[in-house]
């Protein structure tokens, strides 16, 4: 049984369609998809760009696929897209709440008040889930792009 990643998307052609975000210029023909994420023969990577084109994620033009706009399907919610990077949110959100925190705890507090350290308590919960969230993130990233068949050349 096939895996199903976003409505009836299958994984090869979500794995497809990442590949496509990831790339600088968001576009590539059939072969080169081929190559990229190991199928078997042009023809499979043809069969999922077709999908990603039934589905309007993708166009065709003269036998080149291009991104229509960046839809965040499936796992892709859970992260930021800079530079055809995915970038996990948590992490983002990690660094944002750590700098409150240190700023917090060196400039604004009183060495002397532990009642206003105590106040802290619920930034350091919310960054230390961020941080645990962020892992996640990471794995699943590492989860989604280790397909990807990178050839030097």
């Amino acid at each position: 049984m096939r895996s199903v990643v976003y409505e009836d998307l299958s994984e090869n052609a979500f794995k497809t369609y990442v590949y496509l975000i990831t790339r600088r210029d968001h576009c590539a023909g059939p072969r080169e998809v081929q190559r990229a994420l190991g199928f078997s023969s042009p023809s499979s990577a043809l069969f999922h760009l077709n999908k990603l084109v039934e589905r309007g994620l993708v166009r065709e033009e003269r036998g080149i696929y291009y991104i229509n706009d960046i839809k965040k399907i499936g796992p892709l919610r859970n992260f930021f897209i800079i530079r055809n990077k995915l970038i996990p949110k948590d992490l983002i959100y990690f660094l944002i709440i750590f700098e409150f925190t240190i700023f917090d705890t060196f400039v604004l507090l009183n060495p002397d008040e532990i009642i206003e350290f105590l106040a802290l308590f619920p930034l350091f919960a919310a960054m230390v889930l961020f941080l645990i969230n962020g892992f996640h993130e990471l794995l699943l990233r590492r989860k989604i792009t280790k397909f990807f068949v990178m050839k030097k050349k």
